[in-house]
């Protein structure tokens, strides 16, 4: 497992490099950040979930809208990585860390999580799962539900429809 883990380190070491700091990825790397890209992400994160646009529109920044839908469709994906906070492994990390980042910075912070996560455990006994699904917290009751799923999906749809179709003036 020392070998997967150090793969797992070095895929994460080269990414970091690629996509935050050498000039060869497409856009500006991490150290010639636009001041123009900053107010766009915090302009994306601020109608996060299309709440803002939606809700209070009067208050939610103008961006080109297949912008905001791919920009809301990573962040439902992402937000799919909660379900590992239900899997049958002993962590000595606290992985909703790890979860929260994964959303704002996806690659960042997941390859890391699945270096340093231990390794699965023998399938648990059926009569075992009952009891241990009830001492689940709320977090993992409610990404183990069976509207979890179709709720992000719902969402994706969501953003993927106002990409395509929202402001028509872009």
């Amino acid at each position: 497992n020392i070998g997967s883990k150090a793969a797992l380190g070095l895929v994460w070491l080269s990414y970091m490099w690629f996509v935050l700091l050498t000039p060869d990825a497409p856009g500006n790397s991490a150290l010639d950040l636009d001041p123009n890209a900053l107010k766009e992400a915090t302009a994306l994160s601020v109608n996060f979930w299309f709440v803002t646009p939606l809700v209070l529109p009067q208050l939610a920044p103008v961006i080109h809208p297949a912008l905001e839908g791919l920009f809301e469709t990573l962040i439902t994906w992402s937000v799919l990585y909660f379900g590992f906070l239900s899997e049958n492994r002993a962590q000595k990390q606290n992985m909703l860390g790890f979860l929260v980042g994964t959303a704002f910075l996806t690659n960042v912070f997941y390859i890391p999580y699945l270096a340093i996560r231990n390794a699965a455990p023998d399938l648990v006994a059926l009569s075992g799962e009952e009891s241990e699904r009830k001492q689940q917290k709320s977090l993992e009751r409610l990404v183990e539900n069976k509207i979890f799923g179709p709720l992000l999906a719902g969402i994706a749809t969501f953003a993927i429809s106002w990409g395509l179709f929202a402001r028509p003036e872009y």
